[in-house]
């Protein structure tokens, strides 16, 4: 077997915690449980997994146009949602349009946001507060 991580394979492997050497040798034979045992030091714990349980509708767009393209979507309470795009698509005036901080946006459409949002910018250094 040879474990592929991140599309890249290996053929060894040195796994380091806290700084020391806790394995180190050929791939093949190893498991994704083995090496996570040499990272963590122990099993990984089990975890169960259920259904995220999502609350009410806090945001709805409906045909909302901010930069170029209509989009419709919901956010529940309880989601945490994420956009990917490359910068100059849209994604930040979209993101700052939901969080209410564009008066501007948006161009058309319906945008309703009936419970609180959080942002998180993608630039801390000037929109970030600690």
């Amino acid at each position: 077997m040879r474990l592929v991580c991140n599309l890249i394979e290996a053929d060894r492997v040195t796994v380091l915690r806290r700084g020391k050497v806790t394995f180190t040798g050929q791939v093949a034979g190893e498991t994704p449980a083995s090496l996570s045992r040499a990272m963590i030091g122990g099993d990984l714990p089990r975890v169960e997994r259920r259904a995220p349980v999502l609350g009410e509708v806090v945001v709805r767009a409906e045909r909302l146009v901010v930069e170029q393209v209509p989009l419709d979507f919901v956010i529940r309470a309880g989601e945490v949602v994420g956009v990917a795009a490359i910068e100059g698509n849209g994604q930040r005036a979209l993101l700052r349009a939901v969080a209410g901080l564009d008066e501007a946006a948006p161009r058309s459409g319906s945008l309703t946001v009936s419970g609180p949002v959080a942002f998180v910018p993608e630039d801390r250094t000037t929109e970030g507060i600690i």
